[in-house]
């Protein structure tokens, strides 16, 4: 039997990442929160940030 996909820190990661794009795509007061010059700066933060979380899985969830 597959385990519950919420035991992955790597999910909750893509979770979170999708919810904080949606807000920042669809509310124009925190558009601001991110200049235009950190946009690739922050896209190299979170592909490391993907690769730690990466790493620290060592074992499906089927195994946890």
């Amino acid at each position: 039997m597959k385990k519950p996909m919420h035991r992955s820190k790597t999910m909750w990661f893509s979770f979170a990442l999708v919810v904080f794009g949606a807000l920042f795509d669809n509310f124009s007061s925190i558009q601001g929160v991110i200049s235009d010059r950190y946009y690739g700066f922050s896209y190299i933060i979170i592909g490391i940030l993907v690769a730690i979380l990466r790493f620290l899985t060592t074992k499906p969830l089927d195994e946890r």
